[in-house]
């Protein structure tokens, strides 16, 4: 799950949100996440010292330090977010760009399979025509390659993004993988990400030709 907004943080720790989404950040939170907790434990200490019976802050030096933490908190997503440009090493309907590469699966009848890597990580793509008229669909799966360990690429959120638009999203399972059905055939940029870091495959060809 995403990390909720600066705002929602803010509106959670003051109890300014409603049942169900309190509880969706109470969930998020659970589940280990340090910058949140440090969000909500940052603006509940101001709150309480804002409080007590001490000269109260003037409002503009109230709104500064909190615009001034969300500016920090950011920069702090910024600079832990690790970004990874991912190559094409193999396309089944050109070949391999190394002469060594011998693709992990076959494509299907009448489909195309793409393998990028982004060291270290490689993302196994498989093109094939989609339930609509006119559509492709796609099944995928991210691989670490030097780990075992399936958690580091589990719950990762994948995006088809053309024309600076969404058109299809899905979620990595246990196994790192993912599929969309009847997008429109074409090149995409595949945006894979969580909070810690981005894999993208800009330009990636999905079309059957």
């Amino acid at each position: 799950m995403p990390c909720p907004t600066f705002e929602t943080l803010i509106d959670f720790a003051d109890n300014q949100l409603t049942p169900e989404a309190a509880s969706s950040v109470e969930t998020h939170v659970g589940t280990g996440c340090a910058s949140c907790r440090t969000t909500i434990d940052w603006f509940s200490g101001f709150a309480a010292a804002a409080s007590t019976d001490l000269v109260e802050p003037p409002v503009w030096l109230t709104r500064k330090a909190v615009a001034l933490f969300a500016q920090r908190q950011k920069e702090g997503i910024v600079s832990k977010l690790s970004r990874l440009v991912a190559s094409l090493a193999f396309d089944s309907l050109a070949g391999s760009a190394s002469p060594d590469f011998v693709p992990a699966r076959s494509a299907a009848v009448g489909g195309r399979q793409l393998l990028f890597t982004a060291s270290p990580f490689d993302v196994d793509l498989l093109v094939s025509p989609g339930d609509a008229p006119r559509t492709v669909a796609v099944s995928g799966q991210v691989l670490a390659t030097d780990s075992v360990e399936f958690a580091i690429v589990s719950g990762l959120e994948v995006e088809f993004i053309r024309d600076e638009k969404k058109v299809a999203s899905a979620v990595t399972s246990d196994f790192g993988e993912f599929s969309v059905d009847s997008i429109a055939p074409g090149c995409y940029d595949v945006r894979i990400s969580d909070n810690t870091r981005e894999i993208v495959l800009s330009g990636a060809p999905i079309e059957i030709r």
